[in-house]
């Protein structure tokens, strides 16, 4: 088990000087790139099957935006992670040491799982790929993908975003986007949009044609803002089968003006 590389990707924003442009405003970023896995071997198997168990990393690690102090950023994107804060290093060697079985099977450190390996062997895994999705003067998004495979039917997807509003030096979650009072409005906007995207005319429609258990749509905390709308991210078993995947429902930020805080009016310049 070991870190295996570390890239880094510095960006400075420059200036253009033209007659007429709009401002420009400039910043440095600089982002590390990290990565890390770990191969066990489970021992103490109950049954004839040859089992293995994965953990790896994939994780863009901001390390800084022009002078702010990004401390609220790391740590919130560490705990949306890996549900922990440290340095990002302990972090991640935390997470790839303690791979599904550990604590209930004997596990064995191999360094890669064998080249010639049984096609019924069984490989359990645990992945997770953190990068920024969106990014403008304004605000940067992460996406937290998590992808589980414990020797089931299907492996296990699901997602989760962070909002930074790069101005305010502050993470932007679900109460800091819209204002008190706003479920309602934001069900019947959802409900809205999903008709809308499987050209359904009624409920009835819409669950026929997508699977979506109508009765069940409930506001989504897991936003984040991209352009010049809010996307509003349901995973798999969240209002419909798995079978069906991911669900995003996107709306502008028009249509969401009136439920939306007064700083992500500014943000947006509503």
């Amino acid at each position: 088990m070991k870190l295996y590389r570390t890239l880094a990707l510095s960006l400075a924003v420059s200036a253009l000087s033209l007659t007429g442009a709009a401002k420009v405003e400039n910043f440095s970023v600089n982002q590390v790139f990290k990565t890390a896995q770990s191969v066990f071997h489970i021992l103490d198997q109950n049954d004839s099957i040859d089992t293995y168990t994965t953990a790896s990393v994939a994780l863009q690690w901001p390390v800084q935006f022009g002078d702010n102090d990004i401390t609220a950023l790391q740590d919130s994107l560490l705990s949306l992670t890996f549900g922990q804060t440290g340095t990002p290093d302990e972090v991640i060697n935390e997470y790839i040491s303690h791979p599904q079985g550990y604590g209930d099977k004997v596990l064995d450190l191999i360094e890669e799982l064998p080249a010639d390996l049984d096609r019924n062997a069984l490989v359990l895994s645990n992945t997770v790929s953190v990068s920024s999705v969106g990014f403008c003067e304004r605000y940067i998004v992460y996406k937290v993908d998590n992808y589980e495979y414990s020797g089931g039917a299907h492996p296990n997807l699901y997602s989760h975003f962070l909002n930074y509003d790069i101005r305010n030096n502050r993470v932007l979650d679900f109460n800091d986007i819209f204002v008190e009072n706003s479920e309602e409005a934001l069900r019947d906007l959802i409900t809205l949009h999903l008709l809308g995207n499987y050209f359904a005319e009624s409920l009835e429609e819409l669950a026929e044609k997508s699977g979506i258990y109508t009765d069940q749509i409930f506001v989504s905390r897991n936003v984040f803002l991209i352009g010049d709308s809010i996307i509003f991210h349901y995973n798999p078993y969240d209002i419909a089968p798995w079978s069906e995947g991911i669900i995003s429902v996107k709306i502008p930020v028009y249509e969401l003006r009136r439920l939306l805080t007064p700083e992500v009016r500014e943000l947006y310049n509503l």
